[in-house]
């Protein structure tokens, strides 16, 4: 793998609740370097930067600099450092993500094979430069303005900003794809693993799953850019049915990718701590039920006995009943929008 995989114990500078993984994720585009990641300002100026890069290319094509906003090229370099200022925010998250999962996923062996299958530098790469292609792509067959003659300066500047855009998405489409992997594959070893003691009132699994609505965000976030830029564009092939079909198509994607990386770890993740508490419940049940039969044998013994039996008994009941009330008030999954009562 060629992403940079570190371990804990030389990660001495990290304080207590900023802890990651003993095998954490750092991509090409965020190193460690120098014991320590990009800092927020340098994420901000690198995403800024590439997006006034952009800006300031593309305004030298035009002999007019009108042309720049009236093709709303300023919408799409604020695409260009939108969308790499969520990955770099996303891949923040994601790391705080699996210093949690840790504590569900045996020896971190999951987290390493879906970092590995999925998110190696090689991986992100792939996946940007065919993004940026498939871009590049849709927005020739949807039909570039007119304001962009062909083999203009203008033109090739305005493709170099899709594909800039699209290899930035392309790469965070693929970490959505991994993150939702990642929770298929840890689900089913969360029936051995929840707590239901844990504060949290999810088992310990909510700030993963509160992470899954920030990642869904951000994609959204960049989403309403996306179509913004779409929208205002005048497309010049979209007489065509079928082309028309691909424009609609190309603008709901990162909102089925918002939804996705919620609505499906969602639902499974609820199917197993669904099972998690009624297999539970059921034992408590039982366990309640027999401390209740257990009050017959009271009639054979004599009265000091009974009393001390029964002051047992009810505080053993109610200690049940109180990790009852716990599994019934857990949340069932990210996506649940209140505790059971």
């Amino acid at each position: 793998m060629l992403s940079s995989m570190k371990n804990d114990t030389t990660n001495d500078a990290i304080s207590p609740q900023d802890a990651l993984p003993r095998f954490e994720f750092y991509p090409f585009f965020d190193p460690w370097l120098n014991q320590t990641s990009l800092g927020g300002g340098a994420k901000l100026g690198i995403s800024f930067g590439l997006g006034l890069l952009h800006s300031a290319l593309q305004l030298l094509t035009f002999s007019d600099p009108r042309a720049y906003f009236e093709q709303y090229c300023w919408v799409l370099s604020l695409v260009i450092s939108g969308s790499l200022l969520a990955l770099y925010i996303a891949t923040e998250a994601f790391r705080r993500s699996l210093a949690v999962l840790r504590e569900f996923d045996d020896e971190e062996r999951i987290s390493r094979r879906v970092l590995d299958g999925f998110l190696s530098n090689r991986r992100l790469l792939g996946a940007g430069l065919i993004w940026a292609a498939a871009t590049m792509t849709v927005a020739l067959l949807l039909g570039i303005p007119t304001a962009f003659p062909s083999g203009s300066a203008a033109r090739l500047t305005l493709l170099s900003g899709y594909g800039g855009a699209g290899f930035i998405s392309g790469m965070g489409l693929l970490a959505v794809i991994a993150v939702i992997v990642l929770h298929l594959r840890i689900a089913p070893h969360l029936p051995q693993t929840l707590d239901p003691d844990n504060p949290d009132g999810s088992g310990g699994f909510r700030a993963v799953g509160n992470s899954l609505w920030y990642f869904a965000f951000l994609v959204a976030l960049v989403a309403l850019l996306v179509s913004f830029y779409m929208l205002r564009i005048e497309w010049t092939n979209l007489t065509n049915d079928s082309l028309r079909t691909l424009f609609v198509f190309w603008m709901a994607l990162p909102y089925l990718f918002a939804i996705s990386v919620v609505l499906i770890p969602g639902l499974v993740v609820r199917r197993q701590v669904q099972y998690f508490k009624n297999n539970s419940l059921e034992q408590l049940k039982q366990e309640k039920s027999k401390l209740f039969s257990s009050f017959k044998r009271f009639e054979s013994d004599d009265d000091d006995a009974i009393i001390a039996s029964k002051k047992e008994l009810t505080q053993k009941i109610d200690e049940v009943q109180e990790r009852m009330v716990k599994l019934k008030s857990m949340r069932a999954s990210p996506i649940d929008g209140k505790r059971d009562t």
